[in-house]
């Protein structure tokens, strides 16, 4: 119900050939709306996906070699092959050091008072990806799935003018997808793998780990104003465009937060064997809808995914909270 919310109330008064558009890694949080938005559409439907990597001379990355990028022509085929009435339209926007530099100024102007690296670094790749200028790959049916090569589609020019793009933000920070959120478990499940311990013991994890989960998931979500919502609703509403986030519906967030076992589908603990999985209920989701490529996909956060992060030489050592010089 929260992606329908938010894509049955558009309703342009402009001409675009998608209904929508979507901030796409390939990641499971926007394959999951991508895959959502498809099953409740109308057959053909046009939905843009929108892939944002970066030239990075620091690390030598071209776009075509980014994860995110990888990851994002994977995705996009198998949900093209899926579900078939809707037409997905991939838009590499590929952005190289120089237009980097140019725009990096209007950027750190957008985003004030937030400044620091990290903020500037997250923040440019949702500035260019939503802009949604770059190529479109042309999907061909013959492609092999298993062994893809995707450097022989087609790409044509393409300039996304849908007005309304979802987000995955929030998936995170409900259903605890950082490492932080990882590393308040480690100890205790290197602890159970290395024999130290039996098997965990499920009294122990409900007192000793279970309410230190919940208060940094509830942490998380209380700072997203601050650390997230003001800073990319700026840099994407600069082109006129609007950004919705349906893992931050009200509904969904107080089901998930009441309903919804920490251990069981947040952050996930396996107490016989102590292996961790991050955003356990979410993947169980992607596995339910048949978009088993994406359900075991690690976490990666889109500067590192783009390689937005540390773009100038002689930067590998700069943390993200360093300040803006």
């Amino acid at each position: 119900m929260a992606v329908k919310a938010r894509i049955d109330t558009i309703h342009p008064v402009h001409k675009s050939t998608a209904k929508l558009a979507i901030l796409f890694s390939g990641g499971i949080d926007c394959t999951l709306l991508a895959a959502i938005s498809a099953s409740i559409s109308k057959p053909g439907t046009v939905i843009d996906l929108l892939n944002v990597s970066f030239h990075n001379p620091r690390t030598k990355t071209k776009p075509a070699n980014t994860p995110d990028r990888k990851l994002a022509l994977k995705s996009w085929a198998h949900l093209c092959v899926t579900y078939p009435k809707i037409k997905f339209q991939l838009v590499e926007v590929d952005v190289e050091y120089e237009e980097y530099v140019k725009h990096k100024s209007r950027v750190i102007g957008l985003i004030y008072p937030n400044d620091t690296e990290m903020d500037l670094s997250i923040a440019i790749a949702f500035y260019f990806a939503s802009r949604g200028q770059g190529n479109r790959v042309v999907f061909d049916p013959s492609l092999n799935l298993e062994k893809p090569d995707f450097s022989q589609l087609e790409r044509v020019p393409y300039d996304s003018e849908v007005k309304v793009l979802l987000s995955g933000l929030g998936a995170d920070e409900l259903f605890g997808g950082y490492t932080r959120h990882e590393r308040i478990l480690t100890y205790y499940a290197n602890s159970i793998k290395k024999g130290e311990i039996e098997h965990g013991s499920q009294e122990f994890y409900d007192s000793e780990f279970k309410e230190r989960l919940v208060q940094e998931l509830q942490t998380d979500l209380n700072n997203l104003w601050i650390r997230n919502l003001s800073r990319d609703d700026k840099v994407i509403s600069c082109w006129s465009k609007e950004l919705r986030y349906p893992f931050l519906d009200h509904h969904f967030i107080e089901f998930v937060t009441k309903e919804l076992s920490v251990n069981e589908y947040k952050m996930h603990i396996n107490l016989e064997t102590g292996e961790l999985i991050r955003k356990r209920g979410l993947r169980l989701l992607a596995k339910e809808l048949g978009l088993d490529w994406v359900a075991g996909e690690a976490k990666r956060a889109i500067q590192f995914g783009a390689k937005s992060a540390k773009m100038e030489v002689g930067t590998s050592k700069m943390k993200g909270t360093d300040k803006l010089s």
